[in-house]
């Protein structure tokens, strides 16, 4: 049975892989000559629109250059200024020098003259209230009055003189023109520099959306084309709703509220986006004149219709196929599922632990009258048996650090146990010794396992530090002008191991700005990828300069070390700075 079961497999992975590589190959062309249909279609699109603007700009600007005098600028592009002694007869031959330049560039719909209020205020007082601001049409006798019209504060007149540059706009979409035209705007300046005003022309786009349809590559309702302006607005769509949303951000959020998108996903270098319940493939190119990007959608189902049909053989073999394996293999998914669950089962209870663990703990940061405490814990595991705690109670700061002996979830209950001893132990003396002599007591006593704590406690009250070391390593004492160095203290056993040891105090004279920065050998035995340990003389070069960055320079410093080799210990620092 068991040989049926495994030639039986064997077929189906050989025909289904054949299939799925003849579905590949299929796939892949189809995919590189949507791509190839695309990617034409955009440039074409790309390229037309780019020659029409630059063909519109070209004429603007060569307009310019017979009316005004014009110098090189920091592009390279050309600056159209007027001459202080033309200003004054400037109103007088403008209006029929733009109504000639009008007719003989059918594709404008008018041009515009927005001179700046303070050359106007300055020069044309008695014209037009003290504003020059004229809209002239080619077939027009008279030209339009703009001057009430607030240009002054409108966002495109204001970015141009900003920025001193030819652009190309959108007209505001309350704007008759809009939908219909976009604007050319030119900054002109005076001879001195200063802004003279600007010369806008307004060109007809009404036949863009007809160019459009004429280039989607598989037609009205399986391909869909929107152009931008490079602030996002909307120029020109197919299918035309999308322009009533103004801008591509409006847009997105509208199709995303209509629950039109699901998820969007990349695959290669096109996107791919699930749009009104169907998969889309989209492309764009830029139109550098205007800086335009032209988007492209196009349904998935019209790209690959030649592949459907095997791709649905293909699913039907398999869905077979898969019935197949899941009858020869439940007993052993069955199983593994069994497994799974109990694997799961005790990492929720690691987390579980881990969480509970670390919610005991005292808060990593703590300002107290006379010293700041910083305190950093990570464990190599989800539960670890490394502690700090403190508390303060009648004026004095009273603090620990500890390691326990082995790791996993028996250090992290041990560790939960010194922790209790500790915090009841200190609200009932300020000694040191005493704090580690009655935790000591407790833990010997039923300790078959001889498992251990190296601890050190340390009593602040002003300036004088009384402290009580149980077998930890030794802190390291940061004092101004002094390079860091091991604090010296007497070696006493680790807690737990025998009951009644005597247990004595020691006791350090502060001054300001002091730091005594306590860890565990999680710090100087973390080790690289071949097995070097970080060591006490690299945690001394790490602090060297650190003034109140201690935690940070250390954890950066053994991090570097170690690279990207997996935590051996637990690790844990309590940094203690004297005010």
């Amino acid at each position: 049975m068991r040989k049926i079961v495994i030639v039986l497999i064997t077929v189906f992975v050989v025909f289904a892989g054949t299939l799925l590589l003849v579905d590949a190959y299929m796939t892949e062309r189809a995919e590189q000559t949507a791509s190839r249909q695309n990617s034409q279609m955009l440039s074409d699109l790309a390229k037309h629109f780019d020659g029409m603007l630059s063909q519109a700009s070209g004429a603007a600007e060569s307009f310019l250059a017979g009316v005004f005098e014009s110098r090189d600028g920091a592009g390279g592009e050309p600056v159209f200024y007027i001459r202080q002694k033309d200003i004054p007869g400037f109103p007088d031959h403008i209006v029929a020098d733009l109504r000639d330049f009008l007719l003989v560039n059918p594709g404008f719909e008018n041009a515009d003259i927005l001179v700046d209020d303070s050359i106007s205020h300055a020069c044309f007082k008695g014209l037009n209230g003290g504003r020059f601001a004229l809209a002239i049409a080619p077939h027009a006798e008279e030209p339009v009055d703009l001057s009430s019209y607030d240009f002054m504060h409108a966002e495109s007149y204001n970015r141009v003189k900003r920025e001193r540059r030819s652009m190309w706009v959108l007209p505001s979409h309350n704007s008759k023109m809009d939908g219909r035209v976009v604007i050319y705007y030119v900054p002109l300046e005076c001879e001195d520099g200063s802004y003279f005003g600007t010369f806008a022309i307004n060109l007809d786009i009404s036949a863009i959306r007809q160019e459009i349809e004429s280039h989607l590559p598989y037609g009205v309702g399986n391909s869909e084309v929107y152009i931008t302006d490079e602030k996002g607005h909307i120029v020109a769509s197919i299918p035309k709703v999308y322009e009533d949303f103004v801008t591509e951000g409006k847009l997105k959020d509208q199709v995303v509220a209509n629950g039109f998108v699901d998820r969007i996903d990349s695959t290669g270098h096109q996107v791919y986006t699930y749009y009104k319940g169907e998969r889309w493939q989209m492309d764009k190119r830029t139109v550098p004149e205007a800086k335009w990007v032209v988007y492209s959608y196009n349904k998935e189902n019209a790209i690959y219709q030649d592949v459907n049909h095997l791709r649905w053989i293909i699913i039907s073999i398999s869905l077979l196929g898969m019935l197949l394996m899941l009858a020869c293999c439940y007993v052993i998914f069955k199983k593994v599922h069994q497994d799974l669950r109990q694997k799961e089962q005790v990492e929720d209870e690691l987390q579980m632990a881990a969480q509970v663990q670390t919610s005991i703990l005292s808060a990593p940061e703590f300002e107290h009258a006379d010293a700041r405490l910083k305190a950093f814990l990570r464990p190599a595991r989800d539960a670890g048996g490394d502690l700090y705690g403190y508390l303060e109670r009648e004026g004095h700061l009273i603090f620990c650090i500890g390691d326990v002996s082995g790791k996993g979830m028996p250090a992290a209950l041990f560790m939960t146990q010194v922790h209790s001893l500790f915090h009841d132990a200190a609200r009932r003396t300020f000694s040191p010794c005493e704090i580690c002599s009655e935790i000591n007591d407790v833990l010997a006593v039923n300790n078959p396992d001889m498992t251990f704590c190296t601890f050190v406690v340390g009593v602040l009250k002003g300036t004088e530090l009384t402290f009580c070391n149980a077998g930890h390593n030794l802190p390291v004492l940061l004092r101004k002008g002094e390079k860091p160095a091991y604090l010296k203290m007497g070696p006493h056993l680790p807690l737990g191991l025998m009951e009644g040891f005597p247990y004595s105090n020691e006791t350090l004279e502060l001054h300001a700005e002091d730091v005594l920065l306590l860890y565990t050998d999680g710090v100087t035995e973390a080790m690289d990828k071949k097995h070097n340990q970080f060591g006490e003389e690299r945690l001394l070069q790490a602090l060297s300069g650190t003034h109140g960055h201690e935690v940070e320079a250390t954890l950066t410093a053994v991090e570097q070390f170690v690279g990207k080799y997996e935590q051996s210990d637990d690790i844990t620092l309590l940094c203690v700075t004297h005010k």
